[in-house]
């Protein structure tokens, strides 16, 4: 057996692995938030491999939660637990719901609810050659010198968002996780055809912004023409408060911390139906708001 520990937003959460394949699922889920433990007293998750029949099983405090062959369907269920408990006990800042890349330099931020259509917008930036930060989680500490915490994994696709992916880079998937549950894409293999390798926001591999340049609030509707949006402090503040992950640990439930991020940060509803002209639509809004500031 070996035990780790995940930790994010000063919060962690015992995972322990049963078996090598267990593990190896694990490293490749949670690599970079992820540290091995020498012991666990009483790890919360525990995953296993049956070889036999190829079966992943899943226990919180013990108790079976997941049986199945989908790796897919696994890393969903340990995401979700996990991210659960590591927000029960975040406090100090706001969680949200949000992925991010980063684009000539600048932090974007693109929250929104479970369906909203993230990962597969994120998964896109990424492979035009925009960097990858996350598709899911991030963590504004309450403390303004503090840097942004990203929680960093694999992309993960939803089964509907596969026939839009696959006609536009079918060379990516060689690397994936893969079912008719959806399929995982790992960070480092997305965006690096030789295609793309002269964009120049490919050459800054290292820094984050302290601050976002740019908030986007994706919509996919089908038959919709491109269109980008400038929203109001004031919308933007609610829609952010739907993606507040862990507003119950918070004295006024973060709400000034979102304030003072909508105020500083310009927001645009982004609704598409393709990714024709996405990428470029975007480059302009980035340039339009840097100039604007």
């Amino acid at each position: 057996m070996i035990n780790y520990r995940i930790s994010f937003a000063g919060a962690d959460v015992a995972v322990q692995a049963q078996d090598q394949s267990s593990s190896e699922l694990l490293v490749l889920l949670f690599h970079g938030l992820l540290t091995p433990e020498s012991a666990v007293a009483a790890p919360r998750l525990s995953l296993a491999f049956a070889e036999g029949s190829d079966t992943f099983s899943v226990f919180e405090d013990a108790v079976s939660i997941f049986e199945g062959q989908s790796k897919v369907q696994c890393a969903a269920i340990l995401y979700d637990r996990v991210i659960f408990h590591l927000l029960d006990e975040t406090g100090g800042g706001a969680a949200l719901h949000c992925g991010s890349v980063i684009g000539e330099d600048r932090l974007i931020l693109i929250p929104g609810q479970s369906g909203a259509g993230k990962s597969t917008l994120v998964w896109w930036l990424t492979n035009c050659g925009y960097r990858y930060l996350t598709d899911e989680l991030i963590f504004i500490d309450e403390q303004a010198a503090k840097p942004i915490e990203f929680f960093t994994r694999p992309v993960c696709l939803k089964s509907g968002a596969l026939p839009l992916i696959e006609a536009c880079a079918t060379n990516v998937w060689q690397d994936m996780l893969r079912d008719r549950h959806g399929a995982l894409l790992t960070p480092q293999l997305a965006g690096e055809t030789d295609d793309n390798m002269d964009r120049k926001t490919k050459a800054d591999r290292g820094s984050v912004p302290p601050h976002p340049a740019l908030v986007l609030l994706p919509q996919y509707q089908a038959g919709s023409p491109l269109e980008i949006e400038r929203i109001s402090t004031a919308r933007l503040v609610g829609l952010l408060m739907q993606c507040h992950a862990n507003a119950r640990n918070l004295e006024d439930h973060g709400f000034r911390q979102i304030v003072g991020l909508a105020r500083t940060t310009p927001a645009y509803l982004l609704r598409y139906d393709s990714f024709a002209g996405l990428a470029e639509a975007i480059d302009r809004t980035l340039t339009i708001s840097s100039r604007n500031k």
